[in-house]
């Protein structure tokens, strides 16, 4: 390849949207990871991750959602590859949650489709769940999951099919030219005017057995968000932190014996992306058959695996899309909060825009690092 004209550093699944968005426009783009991508070093992998019209974060998330699932299906006929699982995403808490009441008032103002299930027709309909009184559900039924490695693989593949190129093993210490930094929980290191602003956020994920595969299977059982406490009855815009919004997660089985659960409320942050990958005693506890029991019914408090996910979360848990402060040249993805990877394909659309001085499909206005 000749000189390239835009950089990409970092190809977790936002820079390797970037890349595929880059080449597609026919720029010469090469892209940088320190690992080999796919990799379980940052917050892209964990073999299943959500993707939601029901956008609880605000409004300004709506569009950017509903333009990356036309990109996630593009991707799928430009690679051949099924990509997308739809199974229904149910959100649980009581009436006056912030996560419930956040998500069902963009879905009236936006016009997107849900259901909402009072208490008796949540437990009738989807008895995996431990329901208390008092508890509602809101279903969004376009919902589903992507394998985040397998979504990694098929824009880097579609990029160098396009043009790209792909150097892994190597991490570049200097920005120089027209770049797009996307490196995750690296992104202070990187670009050290923007440290202040992020903090790194551990989280784990486990998976654990099922007494009744059918009954988990994706056809039966949505996956799911259960509302913290911490965060009832709260403005969203002061709890934004999955360890204040989210009690736990869950996706169905997809291997016919295990469901992957997951407790932001054991979050914590830590100084460095480079972490002991080992369960900590904290996150073991709350795989204790009694916090299983409290919310679903026949799951075995046996992990047969367990992953550690790192969030690069922003103050206000927004976006950080578009050039830092006297940085033209430089195009900053970050602060994705734990709630970004669904949108990965219209993030990259947007940076491929921005890198290359052309107007962006949607306004980036609310995620511009001015604010901060």
């Amino acid at each position: 390849m000749a000189e390239p004209e835009v950089t990409v550093v970092g190809l977790g699944i936002m820079g390797s949207c970037t890349l595929w968005q880059l080449a597609a426009r026919g720029v010469r783009a090469v892209g940088y990871d320190r690992f080999v991508p796919p990799h379980d070093q940052g917050a892209s992998h964990g073999h299943s991750r959500m993707l939601r019209r029901l956008q609880f974060e605000g409004d300004q998330y709506v569009a950017l959602a509903d333009r990356a699932y036309e990109l996630w299906r593009q991707l799928e006929r430009e690679t051949g590859r099924p990509l997308f699982t739809r199974t229904g995403l149910l959100i649980i808490g009581p009436g006056d949650s912030q996560l419930i009441r956040g998500a069902r008032e963009s879905a009236e103002r936006c016009g997107q489709r849900h259901e909402v299930l009072d208490t008796a027709e949540l437990r009738e309909r989807y008895p995996q769940h431990r329901v208390a009184e008092g508890e509602i559900g809101l279903l969004d039924p376009e919902a589903g999951f992507v394998s985040p490695e397998e979504a990694i693989t098929a824009a880097l593949d579609r990029a160098c099919a396009l043009g790209a190129e792909v150097r892994i093993g190597k991490a570049l210490e200097k920005l120089e030219g027209r770049t797009v930094a996307a490196p995750g929980t690296w992104l202070g290191a990187l670009v050290p005017e923007l440290a202040q602003h992020i903090s790194i956020e551990r989280h784990f994920f486990a998976w654990l057995p099922v007494r009744d595969p059918a009954a988990y299977a994706p056809e039966r059982f949505p996956m799911w968000i259960r509302e913290s406490s911490a965060a009832t009855g709260r403005p969203i815009e002061e709890s934004h932190q999955h360890s204040v919004r989210i009690r736990a997660f869950g996706f169905p089985t997809t291997d016919g014996s295990r469901v992957k659960v997951g407790f932001p409320v054991t979050g914590v942050r830590v100084d460095t992306p480079e972490v002991d990958r080992r369960p900590r005693p904290q996150e073991l506890a709350m795989l204790a058959q009694e916090n299983i029991d409290a919310i679903l019914s026949g799951v075995l408090a046996e992990p047969s695996d367990f992953s550690v996910c790192l969030y690069d979360n922003s103050p206000d848990g927004d976006f950080i899309i578009g050039s830092p402060p006297g940085r033209p040249e430089l195009t900053v993805l970050g602060g994705f909060s734990g709630h970004g990877f669904k949108h990965a394909p219209a993030v990259g659309e947007i940076a491929a825009a921005l890198a290359t001085g052309t107007q962006p499909p949607l306004d980036v206005s609310p995620w511009s690092p001015l604010r901060l």
